[in-house]
């Protein structure tokens, strides 16, 4: 392993033949696998972790995982926020300020 952050794991690994690289990252939604720079499909092994399908040879195996769904989660809490900042605005304009404070 050459670098190791929350959301990415980058290394090299020399292959002495074709096969299946098996790791011990879990396989979950939100992970992509690059080999060499290309986006490659990973396989689940036994269920639950991460095998890489490398020829013969050394590789720079890159790991990036990405939240699903967390860019959906920041608009839905966006517009949350400012649906009940629009709601506090029209209920000062009819000076009904108790609505916003309670």
């Amino acid at each position: 392993i050459k670098e190791m952050k929350s959301d990415m794991i980058d290394g090299e690994i020399e292959a002495k033949e074709d096969g299946i690289m098996m790791t011990s990252v879990q396989a979950v939604d939100g992970f992509e696998v690059f080999v060499d720079g290309e986006k490659t499909e990973y396989e689940t092994i036994g269920g639950a972790l991460i095998g890489v399908p490398l020829e013969k040879g050394k590789h720079t195996v890159t790991f990036r995982y990405q939240t699903p769904y967390a860019v959906l989660g920041w608009i839905i809490s966006g517009v949350s926020i400012l649906g009940v900042a629009l709601v506090c605005i029209l209920q000062h304009k009819k000076k009904d300020t108790e609505a916003c404070l309670s």
